[in-house]
This record gives structure tokens, sequence and C-alpha cells, in this order.
């Protein structure tokens, strides 16, 4: 009898003793699950972020390229002045061929009118690479497209400014080719730029930046428009 109660109490000892692991695995399992969730959440917003920094820096007509998208305009008269900051890191990755180009932010013609960017290649395009800076126009698709008359035949002008105010500005005008594809109505989100391959020698450029900064401006003349 008395081996047979010890056996009972060893028994019961042993299952009381399961029980506790069990609950302790239970409990190391809730608290492994809190962890996951967390880390499944943080997971998430990561991917949303990288999601939104990819997004930008595809986005062309936008600060550098990433930028604001169609709806948002810097100007609304025709005219841009373009900032472009640390043009010696995107002169030397244009050399590199790591990015041959960039896009400035979006500006129309006037509220209802057209949408347009720039192109700037620091190390040029077409027989003005390696040599000069390439400066090109690009129609963007806008929302009043199908009430505007086509094809695109305003005069344009490019200019590099000097911030020193030492040197005239350079200044290059063109007249869209009404029978190019780059200034009919846009079916993508962009046209094909068009514009400037030889803009400004590389040789002249130094003499145009200040702070490591260049400054651009285009204006679209809007005589004869309708508006």
């Amino acid at each position: 009898m008395g081996e047979t109660a010890l056996n009972v109490d060893s028994v019961q000892m042993r299952v009381e003793a399961l029980e506790l692991m069990v609950l302790s695995l239970r409990r190391q399992l809730a608290s492994q699950g809190t962890v996951v969730k967390s880390l499944q959440h943080s997971c998430s917003q990561y991917e949303k972020l990288l999601r939104m920094s990819q997004d930008r820096n595809n986005s062309p007509c936008g600060t550098r390229g990433s930028g604001p998208t169609m709806p948002e305009l810097v100007s609304t008269d025709g005219t841009l002045v373009w900032k472009v900051e640390n043009f010696s890191k995107l002169m030397k990755e244009a050399k590199a061929g790591k990015r041959r180009s960039i896009y400035s932010p979006a500006f129309a013609t006037h509220t209802f009118g057209y949408h347009l960017c720039v192109r700037l290649y620091p190390d040029g395009d077409g027989i003005g690479q390696g040599g000069h800076l390439s400066l090109f126009l690009t129609l963007a698709k806008g929302p009043y497209d199908d009430i505007l008359p086509w094809p695109f035949r305003q005069k344009v002008t490019f200019f590099l400014l000097d911030p020193k105010r030492k040197k005239s500005p350079i200044i290059e005008t063109f007249l869209p080719d009404p029978h190019s594809d780059s200034f009919h109505q846009p079916r993508e989100r962009l046209n094909v730029a068009s514009g400037s391959p030889l803009f400004a020698s590389h040789v002249e450029i130094p003499s145009y930046i200040k702070d490591d900064t260049l400054y651009l401006k285009v204006v679209v003349d809007l005589a004869g428009m309708e508006i």
C-alpha cells in the first residue's frame, strides 16, 4: 500500500510539473506571438516607406527628378526658375552613367494650360554628350489637354543664370516643331523631351555655379496663346 501511494504521489508530481511546463510554454508562445505581431507591423511600415521612396525616385517632373506629382505645380505663368543643387555630384553620377538626367518640378503655362517640365543632362545627351550641358523641354499630361490647341507651338527660351551677377546669362530660344510627336498631346505621362543638346559647354559652366548650385530659367512665350 505504501509503495502504491508513493507511486501515485510521484505520478501526481510529474503531472503537476508537466502542467507547469505547458503553462510556461503557453505564456512564452503568447509572448512570442506579440513579438511576431509587432515585427509584422514594423515590417509592413518599412515596406510602405520603401514603396513611397521608390515612387518618389521613379517619379519624373520633380525636384531632382523625384519631386511633385503632376497636380503640384511650382508656377502657372509659363515661367520656371530651377535651383539645381549639388551639381558636382550630379555631374559625377552622369559621367559614371548612374543617373544621366534629372527632371525639374512641373509648371504650367496658365491655370488651365499646358503642363511642362525640363529634363537636364549634366554631361550632355546626343551630340552634346561629354562636353555640354543639355536641356530639354518635356510636355506632361495635364487635366485640361483635351480642350487645349495642339500641337504646342509656343516659343520657349532657356536661361543659365549667373548668381554672382558678373556674367550675362546663357540664352537659347527655340520654336517647337509642329510635326514632332514631342509637341503633340501627351498620351503617356510624358512626351519625349526636345530642346537643346548643346545648351552650355562644360568650359562655361563653372562660371555660373555658386555654392555647388546651378540656376536655370525657362520662359514660355504666351503671346497668341488661346487661354
